[in-house]
């Protein structure tokens, strides 16, 4: 049998043993289960860690990963041959499905969703981590999976989860965290009144926060909220231990509920930096052309990035404004006669690039129209 024949059947048998109707690369929402898991989040492993107290999780329920069922969202952008980013959710209920306020900005970047049902508070820790740690392992058998952009997120208790990961597994959790109304830091805190707020991590890695300090992380409150002091407490910790690459997002109105689609887009806007690297330096150099009023440079730099990023959008419309505004100034003046017309529509395409699109079909409905020579 040829190399490639040999890797052909193996790559098909990998697929067959990963999970109980799961189909690679398939688009859309729907629900999958798996029958691998990762040794990683074996007990021994956890243990071993001292993240996972023995005497805090006695007797823990047996795990199955096959008895697991995973919410997943994969947007209609995915291309296999172009790594994805992965976000791997922890629910404070038993509902994995992904919150209606994630759903644009993650689309827009097409990033993968995935969320275990039945993982909510009211399961066993060592339940809610291993199944979060088994999302990863096996939809990167399933799907072109960024290595170095799995993000851990969760809201409330599945925050608090997603904090504790973030740290202990910076191995799987490749790129940082978002935490969602609560967050749990790994070293004792004390507050403005000198009391003591004990630490999740009673022997700690340093090799494991040394990994995890070069991660990005997003803290997302309320004003309202009232694991704001536990949020604030976390996010001053992560800043006064080394970890450069933090936002702290407070909505003033919030209270303990899930953030809004504009908290969630915050704390994607401040990914986009390390998630989308070629797009933002896009974005920024169409930004710095837009300021010195070249404007057909920065048209041309906000095509790669004017769908996924909200900002960007609104600086490609404003440069789509001013060269429509431009070329209906150019029609009235022009009078109808295309003598006048053409050279300053012309002007406009070569002003404004690829965001003179009126300008342009009014040049080539010209040259559609007028005689052809002999």
């Amino acid at each position: 049998m040829g190399r490639l024949a040999i890797l052909t059947a193996v790559g098909l048998w990998g697929l067959s043993c990963l999970a109980d109707g799961a189909e690679a690369h398939r688009k859309g929402q729907f629900d999958v289960s798996f029958d691998k898991t990762d040794p990683r989040g074996e007990l021994s492993i956890m243990y071993s860690k001292r993240h996972l107290l023995k005497e805090t999780n006695r007797n823990p329920p047996e795990y199955k990963v096959a008895d697991v069922v995973y919410e997943v969202v994969v947007p209609e952008s995915y291309n296999p041959k172009k790594p994805a980013p992965l976000f791997v959710w922890i629910s404070p209920t038993d509902n994995g499905k992904a919150p209606a306020s994630l759903i644009d900005s993650m689309a827009r970047r097409g990033v993968i969703y995935i969320g275990a049902n039945n993982a909510g508070n009211e399961k066993n820790v060592n339940l809610r981590f291993r199944a979060a740690i088994d999302a990863v392992f096996n939809m990167k058998k399933l799907y072109s999976v960024d290595e170095n952009k799995v993000i851990i997120s969760g809201s409330s208790g599945g925050g608090r989860c997603a904090s504790m990961l973030a740290i202990t597994y910076p191995d799987v959790f490749t790129f940082g965290g978002m935490y969602c109304i609560g967050c749990n830091f790994f070293d004792d805190v004390l507050d403005e009144q000198r009391r003591r707020y004990k630490g999740f991590w009673e022997k700690k890695n340093p090799n494991l926060i040394g990994v995890a300090k070069k991660h990005c992380y997003a803290f997302l409150t309320g004003g309202k909220d009232f694991n704001k002091p536990d949020t604030q407490r976390c996010y001053d910790g992560y800043k006064s231990n080394g970890f450069k690459n933090c936002l702290y997002h407070e909505n003033p109105d919030l209270d303990h509920n899930m953030p809004h689609a504009e908290d969630v887009e915050a704390a994607f806007a401040f990914f986009d930096e390390w998630l989308l690297p070629k797009q933002f330096a896009d974005f920024r150099a169409a930004e710095r052309s837009f300021n010195a009023k070249l404007y057909a440079a920065a048209a041309k730099k906000l095509e790669s990035c004017r769908d996924i990023f909200p900002a960007a959008s609104e600086l490609w419309n404003k440069i789509v404004e001013a060269a429509d505004d431009e070329t209906a100034k150019a029609e009235t003046k022009a009078e109808g006669n295309p003598a006048k017309l053409n050279p300053r529509l012309k002007a406009i395409v070569a002003k404004y690039g690829p965001a003179a699109k009126k300008a342009r079909e009014l040049l080539e409905q010209a040259a559609a129209q007028s005689p052809r020579k002999q």
